[in-house]
């Protein structure tokens, strides 16, 4: 099979916070500016039993099968090229074999995977992320005057329309996978009753159950009810383990995150319930990326990122090459240890460290790369217009004196 194959079109269905679908929640997202998509393929206009059926999806599937690349899927394919894992090949890894029934005629498969955004409220204003995905970077861009769409996009606040995909999903027979997001899923009203209604409909062995926080909060209550279900995953968000991590997480405070994170870390089931730290490496975050990595690995705490790819210029290849140079001396005096066992699940807590270091690994081989000097331009006006580069213990990761 192809190095382009992946089994999202097949198997899962994604809605966003406004209700349209989407093939896969890694995708760059830049298309979903296009209204006339938003509003056609949407929760709203189409079931999500014909969202699997309809063109789109179909032509999706189609170039999977014949290998033709999509721009959208440049996160996995980035990844893959630094020499890690990438959310198209932990999907493969679930089903250990590409069944055998996927052909070039056999272009309709029932999914059984669910990838549902509650809502894009949320109470932080990530550098790398978007209005979709935070109704405070709606309001913030708003007030600028440099975003028109509405501040909140919550497309389950119908609550016909919510019961219905919800039982739609229930109903299926085949559903095994449901990964929530947000917004930040801990303060959308939610995600409660929703653990509640797959307990009441005797879906506690749902082979996958998790959700991504930012840890702002934390909700001893909704833990628990988490512990009821057969295998649970929460990723907690954050980016350094240090004051560079309040800046990127606009409006976070990395003291309380790391004190949410214990709280979350105590939780840990091997083999039930998992914690599992988040990290998006970046030109923002890489400088000080190790400081979170040597806090997990102290607590023995699991590692999964997704390399960001857009905007490009924050790319961590863009960083000035003297930068990159300092980076990567660093990072090879990191005290790797041996790779984990050919065939372990890269979801299989045991191996952090090897995960740790297959991350920082990557992250130097993305460093190796040539910059854009283009793009290192644009990525130290947008450090100065943030007023990074005017806080002293900010600008020490970005300038060398």
């Amino acid at each position: 099979m192809n190095n382009i194959y992946c089994t999202m079109p097949w198997q899962e269905i994604h809605i966003n916070a406004d209700g349209s679908y989407q093939t896969c929640g890694d995708q760059i997202k830049d298309f979903l500016h296009e209204n006339a998509f938003r509003e056609t393929y949407n929760v709203r206009n189409m079931t999500p039993e014909a969202w699997m059926r309809c063109q789109f999806q179909t032509q999706a599937r189609l170039d999977k099968l014949n290998g033709v690349a999509n721009p959208a899927c440049a996160m996995c394919y980035t990844e893959e090229a630094a020499g890690k894992s990438s959310k198209r090949l932990r999907e493969i890894e679930k089903f250990k074999v590409i069944p055998a029934a996927f052909k070039q005629s056999d272009l309709v498969y029932e999914p059984i995977s669910y990838h549902l955004s509650l809502g894009n409220e949320c109470n932080l204003a990530c550098k790398m992320c978007n209005p979709l995905a935070s109704s405070r970077i709606a309001s913030e861009l708003k007030q600028q005057c440099q975003y028109t769409g509405p501040v909140i996009e919550n497309w389950t606040n119908d609550d016909a329309l919510w019961n219905r995909t919800i039982d739609s999903m229930l109903a299926n027979k085949n559903f095994k996978f449901l990964h929530i997001i947000g917004g930040e899923p801990l303060i959308n009203r939610r995600l409660e009753p929703l653990l509640d209604q797959l307990i009441a409909a005797g879906k506690t062995d749902l082979k996958y159950v998790g959700f991504t926080t930012n840890a702002t909060v934390y909700n001893q209550q909704i833990m628990e009810k988490l512990a009821q279900f057969s295998y649970v995953d929460v990723g907690v968000s954050i980016e350094t383990a240090d004051r560079l991590n309040d800046f990127i997480r606009k409006g976070s405070d990395t003291k309380t995150i790391l004190a949410n994170t214990e709280q979350f870390l105590q939780h840990r089931r091997p083999g039930r319930l998992a914690i599992t730290i988040r990290t998006v490496p970046s030109a923002l975050s890489v400088p000080s990326i190790d400081s979170l990595m040597q806090w997990c690995a102290d607590r023995c705490a699991d590692v999964m990122s997704n390399t960001l790819v857009s905007p490009e210029y924050m790319q961590m290849r863009h960083l000035p090459q003297d930068v990159k140079r300092r980076l990567i001396d660093r990072l090879n005096r990191w005290p790797y240890s041996e790779p984990a066992p050919e065939g372990a699940h890269s979801r299989d807590e045991r191996y952090y460290k090897a995960h740790i270091d297959a991350e920082l690994r990557a992250i130097v081989r993305q460093l190796e790369l040539p910059n854009d000097v283009v793009k290192t331009e644009q990525l130290y006006d947008q450090l100065g217009r943030w007023g990074w580069l005017d806080d002293a213990e900010i600008r020490q990761h970005f300038v060398l004196e």
